[in-house]
């Protein structure tokens, strides 16, 4: 789901859960912004988890969030986190069982409302994707089983003609 402010998209989200009964729900371009209410976008039975880009100064938004259901064991990874682009890492599993880490990702192009288009230069979206490989790699280093998932913004279709 993605493409809209998360508390517009309120009444489709909970449907979701209402039908799937996911564990956990990754979500894109939330666009959840630090002096919205969490409240407002609260599920019954679920932990609402935004990125750590909602605390950096010059963004104060999270463009992704995560759902984790309350059966479900898990801890906020922050060490594998950054302010600077929008991925939320959690080591989850259920009672008694072994542990993965899960990754929701979000490439963007550029900032929310940023006065000028530099964090569109190609140079410093690779920063950002270079970031986030460094995130991967650390994560693979604990030898846990690692998924990831989001939206990258990669254009298969311009890299096949």
């Amino acid at each position: 789901m993605g493409g809209g402010y998360l508390e517009n998209k309120r009444d489709e989200l909970e449907n979701v859960v209402s039908g799937l009964h996911p564990h956990i729900i990754g979500i894109s371009e939330t666009n959840f912004f630090k002096n919205q209410d969490v409240e407002n976008v609260q599920i019954n039975g679920y932990k609402f988890i935004p990125s750590n880009t909602i605390h950096n100064p010059n963004l104060q938004v999270s463009r992704i969030s995560v759902y984790i259901h309350e059966s479900v064991v898990w801890k906020l990874r922050t060490d594998l986190m950054s302010q600077e682009f929008s991925s939320i890492w959690l080591e989850v599993g259920l009672p008694r069982k072994r542990k993965i880490l899960v990754c929701q990702l979000y490439r963007d192009w550029g900032y929310l409302n940023q006065t000028n288009n530099s964090s569109r230069s190609v140079e410093n979206q690779l920063g950002r994707w270079v970031g986030f490989l460094d995130q991967w790699e650390r994560a693979l280093a604990t030898d846990m089983e690692t998924h990831v998932t989001g939206d990258f913004n990669l254009d298969f279709l311009k890299w096949t003609r």
